[in-house]
């Protein structure tokens, strides 16, 4: 039973998510056989889920819309959450049989989703990799510095070194910015790689799918060392700020990514069970301890 930031609201204003996981029990077989029950008389564990989150849900959003921030550290919060969530279940004859509270994560002082959204993609865990956006402010540094490095030396041996040296350049760039994949589009609008000619863009962005050995949508260079880093990285960042149920929306406004990338990115979590199928659609589960 996940709360996302992003939707509850207590009374005082804060911004309050909550993770939990809710055990319920049949408490009157009659209302439950007449409501819930199909024809058939079963009911899949899938089913009784949805129904249950499509009544405990609103219950818990109204439970936390009704109580100031304090509350959430008084002793009976989860008591409190449980009634809400039994008068809601009692038309289909159930009732909460547990509820534990695995996460609770809270924003002050904001109105709308897009401030929340702001400061969640302030918190954002990047660089992946602070050695790597050292090194490419050096490098950012040396091309200032060096301005023949813009242009690719006749020399083979020279051009080999030319184009090492920008493959580095490359990948520096994919760890600060938590970046999986590069392509013409990204070198023609980012410095310096924007500096150079079209052909060179071409050279180096052929060189750099070599080095990384595989290619992604659209025949973009495609690292799936940075991939792994960055679903790790996003799983735990999520968790630790709220954020239990992400979908390829989120991920595509919060990381300036394109549909396919933000799909493919929710996918390599789900693969690395970083994440699971929630019970509405389009979103998944963060579960980064699972």
């Amino acid at each position: 039973m996940a709360i996302s930031i992003t939707e509850g609201t207590t009374e005082d204003g804060f911004k309050l998510g909550l993770l939990g996981e809710l055990t319920v029990r049949i408490w009157d077989p009659d209302v439950f056989c007449e409501i819930a029950l199909p024809r058939g008389g079963f009911l899949s564990f899938q089913d009784l889920e949805d129904l249950v989150m499509e009544r405990a849900r609103p219950a818990l959003l109204e439970a936390i819309s009704a109580c100031g921030l304090e509350a959430t550290e008084d002793p009976w919060f989860r008591a409190y959450l449980e009634h809400h969530m039994n008068i809601a279940l009692s038309a289909i004859g159930l009732r909460v049989s547990s509820l534990r509270i695995r996460s609770l994560a809270h924003l002050g002082g904001l109105r709308t989703l897009e401030e929340v959204m702001e400061v969640l993609r302030e918190r954002l865990p990047f660089p992946l990799d602070e050695r790597r956006a050292e090194a490419l402010e050096e490098k950012v540094r040396e091309v200032r510095e060096k301005p023949w490095l813009l242009a690719k030396p006749s020399d083979p041996g020279w051009a080999r070194e030319w184009r090492d040296f920008w493959v580095e350049l490359a990948l520096d760039w994919m760890w600060s910015r938590g970046r999986f994949l590069m392509g013409l589009e990204d070198m023609a609008s980012e410095e310096p790689f924007s500096s150079l000619d079209p052909p060179s863009r071409r050279e180096i962005l052929r060189a750099l799918a070599n080095r990384l050995g595989a290619r992604g949508p659209g025949g973009k260079a495609l690292s799936k060392e940075i991939l792994d880093r960055l679903c790790s990285s996003l799983a735990k960042w999520a968790f630790e700020n709220g954020l239990y149920e992400l979908s390829a929306s989120d991920l595509t406004w919060l990381l300036c990514l394109g549909e396919e990338e933000a799909d493919l990115v929710v996918s390599r979590m789900m693969g690395m069970r970083l994440c699971r199928r929630s019970g509405r659609k389009g979103l998944v589960l963060v579960a980064p301890e699972a």
